[in-house]
C-alpha cells in the first residue's frame, strides 16, 4: 500500500511540474503581444491628447484675432507658444497659418478669423510611432470677428 502511494505522489509532482512549465511557456508567448497592445494604446492616447491640444490653441488663436483684432504674425507667435507649452515640442516644429476672410462677398463688416495649426505627430508621441508613420496632426478653428 505504502508503494502505490509513494508512486502516485511522484505522478503527482511529476504532472504539477510539467504544468509550471507548460505556464511559463505560454506566458513567454503571450507576454510580448501584451506589450505591443499596452504601448499601441498608450500611443493612441498621447496622439488624442496631442490633437486636443492642437485644436484649443487653434481656437484660442481664433478668438485672439476675433475679440482683439490681433494681427497674424501675433496669432502666430500665441499659437507656436501655447503648443509647445503644451506638447513639450520646439516652435520651429510648429506650423501655424493665420487668415482673415470676409464672410460674403459682398461688401461686410464682419469677417472670419481662421487659424490652422499642424505638427509632425512624430514630435509628439512616445517615439513608437514615428518609426511607422510620417504623418502630421492638424487642427482648424474659426471664429466670426469684426473687420479691423
Amino acid at each position: 500500500m505504502h508503494a502505490r502511494n509513494s508512486q502516485t505522489s511522484r505522478r503527482l509532482q511529476q504532472t504539477s511540474s510539467r504544468r509550471s512549465g507548460l505556464a511559463v511557456l505560454e506566458f513567454a508567448i503571450i507576454s510580448p503581444m501584451l506589450l505591443l497592445l499596452l504601448l499601441g494604446v498608450a500611443e493612441c492616447a498621447q496622439a488624442l491628447f496631442a490633437s486636443e491640444a492642437l485644436g484649443l490653441a487653434a481656437r484660442q488663436g481664433a478668438k485672439l484675432g476675433a475679440d482683439t483684432g490681433a494681427s497674424a504674425a501675433e496669432i502666430e507667435v500665441f499659437v507656436k507658444w501655447a503648443v509647445a507649452e503644451e506638447l513639450g515640442v520646439s516652435q520651429n516644429d510648429v506650423q501655424v497659418d493665420v487668415t482673415y476672410a470676409p464672410l460674403s462677398l459682398e461688401w461686410t463688416q464682419d469677417e472670419l478669423c481662421q487659424v490652422t495649426v499642424s505638427t509632425d505627430a512624430g514630435q509628439i508621441g512616445m517615439g513608437f510611432s514615428s518609426a511607422f508613420t510620417d504623418s502630421r496632426l492638424q487642427a482648424h478653428a474659426a471664429q466670426r470677428c469684426q473687420a479691423r
